[in-house]
């Protein structure tokens, strides 16, 4: 098996028509249910028909994701956030606090926050971000680390801090991980954990200093383990947590989940 790198134009050509096959395919199925009756949910990678979709139904949910919607990365991040809602709530009566590591634009603890009120909530939520250019020996072999170069990281910081300026229990923190985490003010106890690093070693380093805090029942969220492109995070952190004796549930949604015992 050969790793995966820069494409060469064939390569490019047949990535183009799958995804225009894809698409096609996408239509077909959509319109299918919607002359049927029937529920359609897609998303980048990620295609499903005849479910409940009952985040579909709570109007406030919608009506957050909405408020939102401007810092989606793609078109129906839905599902993903009612993970990340799910797990929010599920930590929400244990005791510790919650930490995201990698908060990009502050989306999905953004649209969390809001749902839940977090500023009425007794809990601390620290982000850490590096806020600036991807360290490229720390990505993935198949990460597109020059994403990142498009943020200024000035303007960047200060946006996500003017996002959660509302909430006094958010501390957001610059720096890159997991050297920072040695420095910074990070929980005794962890209730919910959210890695989004993009970068296997990272993450690998982060589980190392922050797992053993985790509390009986904390919720341990993997943003990036189902897709491909992290292909390496996955096989890192499926070794890493199978050494402990817990097994990652892999979920279409392109994230992974993992409950402390």
């Amino acid at each position: 098996m050969t790793q995966p790198h820069a494409k060469s134009a064939s390569a490019e050509t047949l990535t183009n028509q799958l995804l225009s096959d894809i698409s096609q395919a996408e239509e077909i199925i959509a319109n299918a249910c919607a002359k049927t009756g029937r529920s359609f949910f897609h998303c980048n990678g990620f295609m499903t028909y005849d479910r409940n979709l009952s985040f579909g139904g709570d109007e406030k949910f919608m009506s957050v994701a909405a408020r939102h919607a401007a810092l989606f990365d793609m078109p129906n991040w839905h599902w993903n956030l009612h993970v990340a809602l799910w797990a929010a709530k599920t930590a929400l009566h244990l005791p510790g606090d919650f930490i995201e590591l990698g908060v990009f634009r502050g989306l999905t603890t953004g649209f969390v926050a809001d749902y839940l009120e977090w500023q009425k909530i007794p809990k601390t939520w620290y982000l850490f971000d590096l806020f600036g250019k991807f360290d490229a020996s720390q990505a993935n072999d198949s990460w597109q680390v020059t994403y990142y170069d498009q943020y200024d990281p000035a303007t960047w910081e200060a946006q996500v801090r003017q996002r959660f300026a509302p909430y006094p229990n958010i501390i957001v923190t610059k720096g890159n991980v997991p050297s920072i985490l040695h420095t910074a003010k990070t929980p005794d106890k962890i209730a919910f954990m959210h890695l989004d690093l993009n970068a296997a070693k990272a993450e690998i380093a982060a589980l190392e200093i922050l797992f053993d805090r985790v509390v009986p029942g904390g919720v341990v969220l993997l943003d990036d383990y189902g897709w491909t492109a992290a292909h390496e995070t996955q096989k890192l952190e499926m070794a890493w947590f199978a050494a402990r004796g817990y097994m990652v549930m892999e979920i279409p949604t392109g994230q992974g989940l993992v409950i402390k015992r």
